[in-house]
């Protein structure tokens, strides 16, 4: 009888499936078993793929060891990139002689390429670490991951994936139409008792297709579909009306509209957790090629905000450069610096929800804002208390309802959302 290959302990296994426990389940041996003759036809079957199109430098996210090194070519060139550095290390050890070869010690997520592009990206052992969430996170963040892997792809590159024939069909459907399909295989390593079937899949890139927004703005007239579920994502939990089953933008769609049909100089968002409302203007204001986008949020219900590499990632993602500026301050200390230039022609508020919170932005913001411009304010139909008490709805029955120098319409949907027109 065939002996069969053990798998990761629970200690190992557990750790496997977050990105920032990467590094102990590496220390725990948790993926050893990758290295077994019962898991060699992983590498061996991307390595003749490789070879068969004629592949002459690779992108490895998520190398590991460099374990698919073993089956390339020796002129081929090579780039590793894995978050843990104990793979890292073992890897430059192993190949310590090989020419052209690189190996990274980063999160992919963060991580600049600064090498020449390359023929093909492979990315192997695509699960549930390369989620946000880790176990339990949404395969959605994979399509982050791909937006990112295609930075340093050559036009007509190569995408190799590779991953437990379970998760396909997720991931299937989301790239469906994306790349165009080559070929492909799944394979049963049945002497692993730890995720023994695999597919892999072979996928060119398609000749019109880059990132996310890569295309000249004049050429698009909506939001891409590739966008849509990281957008999603920045938007969840947060009333915006967004649906990941039916890529439903929500108010999404009246933030990016408003910019297009409105054609604003200056745009100036005031909270927004994750992004997904200034994403959303600086987005159309991109479709423009005109405006700028300023974002206000100091980070204070998490440190999210504090780390530059998260405004940067959304830039490189959805193509923002040059139409957002994002202000680390709270909306007093923009005030107090004057660091919103000139009039605003669309305010958005959706910063601290107190009655004296809400009253300072749209007293002190407001007032740059002229005849014809437009405010907005989020949550404005309910009450309660989140990171401060929810009283946007009592502000605007008490100092904005019934003013004649305001049109006002206010969406009951979700937890709402309030538009302000400034008469003449």
């Amino acid at each position: 009888m065939l002996k069969k290959i053990k798998g990761p302990d629970k200690v190992g296994r557990d750790a496997m499936y977050y990105a920032d426990r990467q590094e102990f389940a590496y220390q725990q041996g948790a993926y050893n078993y990758l290295h077994s003759v019962a898991m060699l036809p992983r590498m061996a079957t991307l390595g003749g793929y490789i070879r068969s199109f004629g592949i002459t430098s690779v992108l490895d996210v998520g190398c590991g060891t460099g374990d698919l090194l073993a089956s390339l070519d020796a002129d081929t060139r090579y780039i590793g990139v894995d978050i843990s550095a104990t793979a890292i290390d073992a890897a430059r050890q192993c190949y310590a002689s090989r020419a052209d070869t690189s190996f990274h010690v980063a999160d992919f997520r963060q991580w600049q390429p600064a090498d020449a592009a390359v023929d093909a990206v492979v990315w192997a052992g695509i699960g549930c670490a390369w989620t946000h969430k880790g176990r339990g996170g949404s395969a959605h963040d994979w399509l982050e991951i791909l937006a990112l892997a295609e930075r340093p792809l050559k036009p007509d590159g190569y995408l190799l994936l590779e991953l437990v024939s379970a998760h396909w069909p997720t991931l299937e459907r989301l790239v469906a139409g994306r790349y165009e399909y080559e070929t492909g295989c799944d394979i049963d390593c049945f002497q692993s008792e730890e995720s023994a079937k695999r597919s892999i899949r072979v996928f060119k890139r398609k000749p019109a297709h880059a990132a996310i927004v890569a295309d000249p703005p004049a050429k698009r007239a909506v939001i891409s579909a590739d966008a849509m579920l990281p957008l999603i994502e920045l938007a969840r939990g947060m009333g915006q009306m967004t649906d990941e089953a039916t890529l439903n933008l929500g108010f999404g769609y009246l933030y990016y509209g408003l910019a297009r049909l409105y054609q604003p100089a200056t745009v100036v968002c005031i909270g927004s957790y994750r992004g997904f409302a200034p994403v959303c203007f600086a987005l159309g204001l991109a479709e423009n090629r005109r405006g700028q986008c300023y974002f206000i949020d100091p980070g204070k219900v998490d440190r999210h905000w504090h780390d530059p590499a998260n405004i940067a990632r959304l830039e490189q993602l959805f193509g923002l450069r040059g139409r957002w500026r994002h202000l680390h301050k709270t909306s007093q200390q923009v005030r107090d610096a004057r660091d919103i230039p000139g009039p605003i022609d669309l305010l958005f508020i959706d910063g601290d929800h107190s009655y004296q919170g809400v009253k300072f932005d749209f007293d002190h913001f407001g007032a740059q804002v002229g005849a014809g411009g437009l405010i907005l304010l989020h949550d404005s139909a309910t009450t309660g208390k989140g990171f401060t008490s929810w009283e946007v709805k009592h502000f605007l029955e008490a100092e904005v309802d019934g003013r004649p120098e305001y049109e006002v319409l206010t969406l009951p949907l979700a937890a709402g959302l309030t538009l302000i027109r400034k008469r003449a």
